[in-house]
């Protein structure tokens, strides 16, 4: 089942054919904290700009674009899609009043860029745009699978404490030899073995092990 992430004041900013039958389609929208858990980033500072994340972009399968005003309910929108990427933070000058003056607080907004093949995608959106301004708009995205754990290891682990075996779990001889760096005849695995499960009961990591 997709996971869901809301953008509330997004701004749709410009819509383009691709050669076949999709677009892109770029969008605006306040980075909140929400957001940023979201999509798996670090708490940024306030005022932070220029900050590309890596590995952020989102398998998502539709968009849903509801506009702030309610009046304008009626030309909501729902646009099949294949990813959502290119993220961007960005900060301006917020503007306040009626003559839309820059005023001195600033404001952080991701930028980003929805790739879709929906035939009528673009003609939909364009539409849109030109009916409405903000909105809340909706992302419908396939989580990215997590990485396997084989019984008895550590995942996600670097170097040699990748190749220990769970908390409760006995190493076997070869595993400790492998870790200590030493060969695996008569005693010395054994030894080693139990100097490994010592350490962890002391809280010394048993990348120690000579």
């Amino acid at each position: 089942m997709g996971k869901r992430l809301i953008a509330r004041n997004t701004l749709l900013r410009s819509v383009s054919r691709t050669p076949k039958t999709g677009g892109k389609a770029k969008f605006t929208f306040p980075l909140t904290p929400k957001i940023a858990r979201g999509l798996g980033w670090p708490e940024l500072p306030d005022g932070t700009k220029g900050w590309s994340p890596e590995d952020s972009e989102l398998s998502a399968t539709l968009i849903e674009l509801k506009p702030n005003n309610e009046e304008l309910k009626a030309v909501a929108c729902v646009v099949d899609c294949q990813h959502m990427g290119d993220f961007q933070i960005i900060c301006k000058a917020k503007k306040k009043g009626k003559d839309s003056v820059k005023g001195s607080e600033k404001i952080t907004e991701v930028m980003c860029t929805v790739t879709f093949g929906d035939p009528l995608g673009c003609a939909k959106l364009e539409a849109y745009m030109l009916s409405a301004a903000r909105s809340e708009m909706l992302v419908v995205y396939n989580p990215q699978p997590l990485q396997d754990e084989l019984p008895g290891t550590r995942v996600g682990l670097t170097g040699p404490d990748s190749q220990l075996p769970l908390d409760g779990v006995q190493p076997t001889a070869e595993q400790a030899a492998e870790v200590a760096g030493i060969p695996t005849e008569g005693q010395t695995a054994e030894k080693a073995v139990a100097e490994i499960v010592e350490r962890r009961k002391r809280g010394r990591p048993a990348k120690d092990v000579q």
